[in-house]
């Protein structure tokens, strides 16, 4: 048995209307599943194919949300401390999301 089938017999697994995902208490936040986890679960026979698209339909909706809220982000000094001890004291952080150059030197 699987990850994922183990968590959706043991009822860890949680619905949003017919999403499939992760509910997390502390922040009230549902996460739906990737796809490769709802495609196992149907296969197995587990959700059918309404659950499947509309948990895909999900998916894409809390990814666009995820990075419309990620690209208003402004780092922490925690983040930058992180980063200086990574990278350097010197050097340039590229964000892979947004193309943003942090010069961590102006920090």
């Amino acid at each position: 048995m699987s990850f994922i089938t183990e968590k959706y017999k043991a009822g860890e697994v949680h619905f949003d209307g017919l999403a499939i995902g992760w509910y997390f208490e502390e922040t009230f936040e549902f996460r739906p599943l990737m796809i490769d986890a709802v495609i196992e679960l149907y296969t197995k026979g587990y959700i059918d194919e309404d659950i499947v698209y509309a948990t895909s339909q999900a998916r894409d909706k809390h990814t666009e949300e995820f990075f419309a809220t990620y690209k208003q982000k402004e780092f922490t000094s925690e983040d930058v401390y992180e980063m200086k001890a990574a990278f350097g004291e010197f050097d340039d952080v590229v964000d892979v999301f947004t193309g943003d150059i942090l010069h961590l030197a102006e920090y």
